[in-house]
């Protein structure tokens, strides 16, 4: 096999439904263009039931993104589901948290958005806040970065303003985690895993955001060890 020249990157996927009644995997392709424009091989990784089989196709990447999407079942931290709650497939969840355990257990390379910090936060050990107003619509606000944090060595302390879409938010961070960005309210917009290689999440939408991409670039970067 000829030797990898650039990091693989597993881009997990939501669902979809065609016109005619089949089930789809759905992605966002500007995730795919962020990967490829810093010099990352995006690889779109299909749903996992087990630990195993996530390990058969984690084993062979070098980093993972995990993507938005909607809400997670509040059941994963004891809660009552809110009546603003819009519940993502059961399929799709299951998943993510298969693929997010392995990927820490393997201390590969991550990056979370949006809905990836939840799931990291809740695989962690954490909790949500089911219903926020003010972050849930395309808002566009500063942050600012914990000194010393991974964060902070990627985009500085101010970064400028980014662009928030969720209605849920970190309550309780979970386990070994650490606050890495707050916004100006108090909301956390960010949490990584000190322990890790690169275990990063943040609760804005980079890859909607032009010049944005160092992120990914980060990821990647980090992939390559």
């Amino acid at each position: 096999m000829k030797k990898k020249t650039r990091p693989w990157i597993g881009i997990n996927t939501s669902t979809g439904r065609s016109k005619k009644g089949a089930t789809l995997y759905q992605l966002d392709k500007r995730y795919v263009d962020a990967v490829r424009r810093v010099g990352g091989v995006p690889v779109i990784l299909p749903f996992f039931e087990t630990r195993e089989q996530a390990a058969e196709i984690l084993s062979r990447l070098d980093g993972v993104l995990f993507i938005g999407g909607d809400d997670i079942n509040p059941k994963r931290w004891g809660a009552k589901l809110h009546p603003k709650a819009v519940l993502m497939d059961p399929v799709r969840e299951d998943s993510d948290f298969v693929a997010i355990a392995e990927t820490l257990a393997m201390d590969k390379p991550m990056l979370g958005v949006c809905l990836g910090c939840q799931e990291l936060n809740v695989t962690a050990g954490g909790s949500l806040h089911q219903h926020i107003e003010n972050h849930a619509k395309g808002v566009a606000h500063d942050v600012e970065i914990v000194k010393g944090t991974k964060l902070d060595g990627v985009l500085g302390r101010r970064p400028g303003k980014v662009m928030s879409f969720h209605h849920q938010a970190i309550d309780a961070v979970g386990g070994d985690l650490v606050v890495a960005a707050r916004a100006e309210d108090g909301v956390i917009e960010a949490v990584e895993h000190p322990k890790k290689r690169f275990a990063v999440a943040v609760q804005w939408h980079p890859e909607r955001m032009n010049g944005a991409d160092a992120l990914f670039a980060a990821l990647v970067g980090a992939s390559r060890g």
